[in-house]
């Protein structure tokens, strides 16, 4: 086993480095690029790995950078994978093979990524700030705790390209939701802020954008004070990775365009 040091990491697209017991991986640019390159995704999926087997780590944070999980950044990735106006009452047509072996990396790996997660022994957290998008609302309700920042809100927008949402949402969403809540956001889209999501419990805290940082800093101290084999022995009680399989084994079954 390595020493936390070689956790310590940074590329173009994210970085790791130790902070107290906690290990931070910052998603420092479009997330799309590291969801569609499999090189970058098992790095950062090793790197979670690496984390859950310190026994110098006691906690996960991701950090996101705002606005790297935007409608601008969807709606871009969508635009280059299908053609556009092709939908209407159907799925739309894909451009070509290689736009298709695009899309299908970036479900898959995802997937891999989110399942990664779940495995995780230890706490997970996720920051949020700014819009988040359909993969990643879906991605983000695999951490055990979720931060908002006050301006933070999740965008349904799968729906404006009639798209299934991906990132696992329909598996996760109707676990926090009621049955009807969760297929109106994953039937018509919408938008949900902050202080919503709190009361929906779809968030743990929020916090005002100004002391965001410091904010998620005393938290993770806080969960770092907590007894780490009740959390392992827990967290292994509470999870069914094989519903998680079969829902992704139905997934691949999807014509995805």
């Amino acid at each position: 086993m390595g020493t936390v040091n070689d956790f310590e990491f940074e590329n173009p697209f994210f970085r790791s480095y130790i902070q107290g017991k906690t290990a931070i991986l910052e998603i420092l640019t479009n997330p799309y690029e590291i969801a569609t390159n499999i090189e970058l995704s098992y790095k950062l999926i090793n790197l979670i790995s690496f984390a859950d087997n310190s026994e110098a780590i006691h906690s996960l944070l991701v950090i996101p950078a705002l606005s790297c999980c935007d409608e601008e950044s969807y709606h871009n990735f969508i635009k280059s994978i299908f053609i556009e106006g092709s939908a209407d009452d159907h799925l739309p047509k894909v451009k070509d093979p290689d736009s298709l072996n695009k899309r299908t990396k970036q479900i898959n790996l995802l997937n891999r990524f989110i399942l990664n997660l779940i495995d995780f022994k230890k706490i997970s957290v996720i920051a949020l700030q700014g819009p988040i998008v359909t993969p990643f609302i879906g991605a983000s309700l695999a951490f055990d705790f979720r931060i908002a920042s006050s301006d933070m809100q999740f965008s349904f927008v799968h729906t404006e390209h009639g798209v299934h949402p991906s990132g696992a949402l329909p598996f996760f969403l109707p676990k926090y939701l009621t049955p009807s809540q969760s297929k109106k956001y994953l039937f018509m889209g919408g938008k949900i802020d902050a202080e919503a999501l709190l009361k929906l419990n779809l968030v743990d805290k929020v916090f005002e954008t100004m002391e965001f940082e410091n904010k998620c800093v005393e938290y993770m101290n806080e969960l770092n004070r907590l007894n780490v084999d009740l959390v392992r022995s827990t967290k292994k009680l509470m999870y069914d990775k094989e519903e998680l399989n079969e829902y992704f084994e139905k997934e691949s079954g999807l014509r995805l365009a």
